[in-house]
């Protein structure tokens, strides 16, 4: 019984973490768009586990053209980081900041030049669309 009561505060922080995550998931999950001449679009789907996320992203601009659908894990409350392979050895690498509220994404990469041309991208702020 002694063990017990010296482990259970290690236990009920990480208990918040997990559902902190969950609860951000779950309001991160929908579709952001940008529109217009630079087009960009993210879905973003919570998964059974705790701060698992799939996600699939496209954009296009005159000329340009990608697309990825790719796995991530939350980095923190308002931050997810999706990876993926590519079929030469690469890992593309997206990281989706949420605005406090969920109504807003910044988008980053490094490395997904195997999933798009040159004179396009996966970074951008995206405007939230749908839940």
């Amino acid at each position: 019984m002694r063990y017990v009561l010296l482990l259970l505060p290690f236990l009920i922080p990480a208990t918040v973490d997990l559902t902190a995550a969950a609860s951000s998931g779950s309001l991160a999950a929908g579709t952001y768009q940008r529109k217009g001449v630079y087009s960009q679009r993210a879905k973003i789907a919570f998964t059974a586990a705790p701060d698992q996320f799939a996600g699939s992203f496209y954009t296009s601009t005159s000329g340009c053209v990608g697309e990825v659908g790719m796995t991530g894990r939350s980095v923190n409350s308002t931050e997810i980081l999706f990876t993926k392979k590519d079929e030469v050895g690469g890992t593309c690498r997206i990281r989706v900041k949420f605005d406090p509220n969920f109504r807003s994404a910044k988008m980053s990469e490094d490395g997904c030049m195997f999933w798009h041309g040159t004179s396009c991208d996966f970074e951008g702020t995206l405007t939230r669309t749908k839940r």
